[in-house]
């Protein structure tokens, strides 16, 4: 890939933990400004993208199967329109997020579909 087939860098602006990477409060951030429709699926996805390509960072668990979910979140479904992964599915994977972490989107770490799946939505 040469640099004029490369997508623009988003314009959003990362905050970052003490390790220089984001921390889990910012990808929280992005992933709820994502469901809320506050930003892009591509921006959403070249976000997270810049950090999964950074081989000389070290992830835990969770913040790295986060960014691999944003990563990618922009697929389409086909060539029909929609995406492979529908807004349904994002509100579930947020909730998800939120469960792991610890948050209280779920009683006991128990985790609930906050609403049905969308057509094109593929199960969690």
């Amino acid at each position: 890939m040469t640099e004029g087939d490369r997508p623009a860098r988003s314009t959003a602006t990362p905050t970052t933990g003490a390790g220089g990477q984001p921390d889990l409060d910012e990808i929280e951030a992005r992933f709820t400004a994502l469901v809320e429709g506050r930003l892009s699926r591509d921006e959403a996805d070249r976000w997270a993208g810049r950090w999964l390509a950074d081989d000389g960072l070290v992830w835990d668990e969770l913040p790295y199967w986060a960014l691999d979910l944003l990563h990618g979140i922009d697929l389409p479904a086909g060539p029909d329109g929609g995406h492979l992964h529908g807004d349904g599915q994002l509100r579930c994977r947020l909730a998800e997020f939120r469960v792991r972490r610890g948050g209280s989107d779920s009683p006991s770490g128990v985790l609930v579909r906050l609403a049905p799946l969308e057509d094109g939505d593929q199960s969690a």
